[in-house]
């Protein structure tokens, strides 16, 4: 019920009865240097609006991208990594409500990884670091900062 919460936060009703847009443009790409590099990468913007409240939808996520260069030779590899997303800052009401972003919107960020592994008949060994330059960073609406600087050492055996 409307103004019910649970220790000290609101509890929200959803329902489908106003009338909006989404609309936006996703890109994605993997371009083949030559035999040993390959370079990836996409970027999405989504664009939303509520037309019975006049204002932006709920939820909408910033312009955001990737982009990797990688390098393979026969069974490993080793690839660079950028991940962005710009500030969201056009926010709903229900956006300036939510504790889950932060006020005046969801700050903008960079982060860098390096992924490497390789694989041996069965087995694929990967090995990853990730945001190595330690940013404080969330996904818009998400309400969880993602890792700090962390290190992933993931074995894979494929029958």
């Amino acid at each position: 019920m409307e103004g019910d919460s649970i220790e000290g936060y609101p509890v929200y009703m959803k329902e489908n009865v106003e009338r909006a847009f989404i609309q936006g443009i996703e890109t994605a790409w993997d371009w083949d240097l030559n035999e040993y590099w390959t370079f990836t990468g996409n970027i999405t913007y989504t664009y939303g609006q509520n037309l019975t409240q006049n204002e932006p939808a709920r939820r909408i996520p910033p312009l955001f991208g990737r982009a990797a260069l990688e390098y393979s030779l026969k069974n490993w590899w080793i690839g660079l990594e950028f991940q962005a997303a710009g500030k969201q800052d056009r926010l709903s009401t229900g956006d300036k409500d939510d504790n889950r972003i932060p006020p005046g919107g969801t700050p903008g960020w960079d982060i860098f990884n390096i992924n490497s592994g390789f694989t041996i008949k069965h087995l694929r060994v990967d090995l990853s670091f990730l945001n190595l330059f330690n940013v404080d960073y969330r996904f818009h609406g998400s309400g969880i900062n993602s890792y700090g600087r962390s290190a992933f050492l993931t074995a894979t055996f494929n029958i």
